[in-house]
This record gives structure tokens, C-alpha cells and sequence, in this order.
């Protein structure tokens, strides 16, 4: 059937995907951004990339599936996440694929009325919450401190582990591609010797 949902292409093969990190995608994302490349504009690398983690979570979760023209299609609703919800709500209202949902979302459409806003906001506050940061917001400036050092430890050293193995898992693959659409992938390398960040480098180019 042509509207038969082809989003688990692999299965989504591994049901591990995302088993090592309790944290949803776009939230460990925003804790290897932090607050460097924070940008008022709705249309940066980060705002974008966010939404793309947000669409992916859902995806890896069940919540959307795609159907073999990528139209998405809402699968469950059950969550208490804000930003998921906030997101389910928002993909409730128009039948459009999931490239035009990613820039519906971020705002880059007539479709305005659709934009997820706040995001940042609500996933640094979020991650406060967890004390994984400190987040403090002033009239014209945003200021990130990361606490959990361990933890973000421990994520860098995953996706390095991830790209030197040449492993498959869809969770990582989302965090990479947004380091590098942010162009921060080399932050990742550089305590590793020259030859192991060529090695990555290659890895995220292929």
C-alpha cells in the first residue's frame, strides 16, 4: 500500500538505539551545543537541528511513523514530555511530509500559526531541572554552565566510541549530523590523537 508506513526501514533494527541514554535526543543535544552558538534568529543551525532531533525522537519512539511518500502520521500520543506533546499537537494539525514539518516547526513557512516556540527555553529549563545545568536568562543574554561534567563526559565518548567501531544506531547518527550542521563536530575530537580524529572526521563524511 502506498500509504503503508515504511519508517522501520531497519526495523528501526536496533530497539537499542537509544537504550545507553535516558535523555531524549534533542535534550543531549542541547547539552553538547550549550549556550556557544545560542542565536536570536529562528533560522540558525541550532534552532534547526533541534527540531530535527525532536522529529527523530518521535520517530525513534513510535510516536510518528512515515509513509512511502514521508507523510507523517501520528501513532501514539501517550507522553508527558512538554516538548513532545507540544510537537504531537502541532503535526495534529496539517498532512505534510516530514521535510516540510521540519521547517513548518522551525518556522521557515507561511504556515507560522505551526512554529514550535520556546524550545530552547523549555529543553535548557529541562535539563536545570535534572541538574545537568545551570541556566540563567537575561535580558540579552543566555549563560549555560554545565554541572554534570560526568555525564556529557561520558556522551562525547560514546558518539567517539560509535564512530571508530563504525556501528549502527539511529540515536547517535542524530546527534552527530546536528554537531556537524552546527559545525562543532571537531569540539568532539579533540583529545584524541591525530590519528583517531582522521578517522572520525572520515566517519562523519561517510
Amino acid at each position: 500500500m502506498e500509504e503503508e508506513s515504511v519508517t522501520r526501514r531497519r526495523n528501526l533494527e536496533n530497539s537499542s538505539d537509544k537504550k545507553e541514554n535516558m535523555l531524549p535526543l534533542y535534550e543531549n543535544l542541547a547539552l553538547l551545543l550549550g549556550d556557544r552558538h545560542y542565536i536570536k534568529l529562528i533560522h540558525d543551525p541550532v534552532s534547526l537541528s533541534l527540531r530535527c532531533a525532536i522529529l527523530s525522537e518521535l520517530i525513534i519512539n513510535d510516536f510518528i511513523s512515515l509513509s512511502s511518500s514521508n507523510k507523517v502520521t501520528i501513532v501514539s500520543t501517550s507522553t508527558d514530555d512538554v516538548i513532545l506533546l507540544k510537537t504531537l499537537n502541532l503535526l495534529d494539525k496539517d498532512n505534510l511530509s516530514i521535510k516540510e514539518w521540519l521547517e513548518v516547526l522551525n518556522g521557515e513557512n507561511y504556515k507560522i500559526r505551526h512554529q514550535l516556540k520556546n524550545t530552547r527555553k523549555i529543553i535548557y529549563k529541562k535539563l536545570e531541572e535534572n541538574n545537568l545545568i545551570k541556566y540563567k536568562n537575561y535580558l540579552h543574554k543566555k549563560s549555560i554552565q554545565i554541572i554534570d561534567q560526568r555525564y556529557k563526559s561520558i556522551l562525547c565518548n560514546n558518539l567517539i566510541n560509535y564512530l571508530i567501531k563504525k556501528e549502527v544506531n539511529l540515536y547517535y547518527d542524530v546527534l552527530i549530523c546536528g554537531l556537524f550542521y552546527c559545525k562543532i563536530i571537531n569540539d568532539l575530537f579533540v583529545s584524541l590523537s591525530p590519528q583517531q580524529q582522521s578517522l572520525c572526521r572520515f566517519r562523519v563524511l561517510n
